[in-house]
C-alpha cells in the first residue's frame, strides 16, 4: 500500500503515477475499487485517505483561480457505500465543493448505515447538505421517513357528490322529494406515501431535484447490439 498510495520515482517502476490534482487538470475517468466486502477496515481507511485528498485539492483549485473556475471543467465524484468515507474532509466536500465545480454524489443503502459509521447528529448533517434525492426501493423505515419528508406533501382534491330521493306510500304517485349536493374539497397529503417506498420495481426511482421537481421514473437499460440480435 506504501508504494500504491505515495509512490515515488524509486519505487514506482516505471508505472504511470495518477493525483488527484493531475485528474482535475486533465480530466478522464478513474475508478478506484477498494474490496470493502472482503476488508472493510482497510477499504474504510483508504476511502477517507481518498476523499481528505480529493477535498485538499479543490481547496487548491479554488484558492488558485480566486473563485474564477469559468475556464475548469465540473469534477464529478461518486462515492457509493458512502458510510465508510465519512470524515470532515467528505462533509466538508459536500457543503462547499461547489464553489470548486466539484459535484459529489454518495450513495447509501440506508440512513441507519450514517448513524452506525458517525452518530445521528452527523447523518442528518450529511442528508440535510444533500441538494438532489434520488431514491429506489427502501425497507428500512427511518430512510422511508427521509425521502417522504423530502418530498414533502401536495394538494390532493377530493369531489363528493351525493343523491337522495324520498316519496311516501300514502301521498299521490306525484308527490315526492330529491336532492344533489356536491362538496369540493382540497388537503395536503404526502406526495408518496411511505408504505409504496418498500413496493418500487426494480430500476424505478423516485427523486427530488434541487430546482424542486419531484420526478417518478426509471432507469434505462442499456442493451448491446449483439444482445438484440435474434
Amino acid at each position: 500500500l506504501d508504494e500504491l498510495l505515495s509512490p515515488s520515482d524509486s519505487t514506482n517502476n516505471g508505472r504511470e503515477v495518477i493525483t488527484s490534482d493531475g485528474m482535475f487538470s486533465s480530466g478522464g475517468v478513474l475508478y478506484i475499487s477498494l474490496d470493502g466486502l472482503s476488508n472493510p477496515e482497510t477499504a474504510r481507511d483508504i476511502s477517507q485517505l481518498i476523499m481528505s485528498d480529493l477535498t485538499a485539492c479543490a481547496g487548491s483549485r479554488y484558492t488558485a483561480e480566486d473563485g474564477d473556475l469559468s475556464g475548469h471543467s465540473r469534477i464529478s465524484i461518486f462515492v457509493d457505500e458512502a458510510h465508510s468515507a465519512i470524515n470532515n474532509s467528505m462533509i466538508n466536500l459536500l457543503a462547499q465543493g461547489r464553489a470548486a465545480k466539484i459535484a459529489l454524489f454518495i450513495c447509501t443503502q440506508t440512513i441507519s448505515d450514517f448513524i452506525a459509521s458517525a452518530n445521528a447528529e452527523t447523518a442528518n448533517r450529511i442528508t440535510g447538505l444533500c441538494n438532489n434525492y434520488i431514491s429506489l426501493r427502501i425497507n428500512d423505515n427511518p430512510t422511508q421517513t427521509l425521502v417522504v419528508e423530502n418530498f414533502g406533501k401536495s394538494p390532493i382534491s377530493t369531489n363528493m357528490v351525493s343523491y337522495s330521493t324520498g316519496t311516501g306510500t300514502t301521498l299521490s304517485h306525484n308527490d315526492f322529494s330529491g336532492s344533489i349536493s356536491e362538496r369540493k374539497q382540497t388537503t395536503l397529503e404526502e406526495s408518496i406515501p411511505k408504505e409504496l417506498m418498500g413496493q418500487v420495481p426494480n430500476l424505478h426511482i423516485v427523486a427530488r431535484l434541487q430546482d424542486g421537481r419531484k420526478i417518478v421514473g426509471q432507469i434505462p437499460i442499456a442493451v448491446s447490439e449483439q444482445a438484440m440480435k435474434p
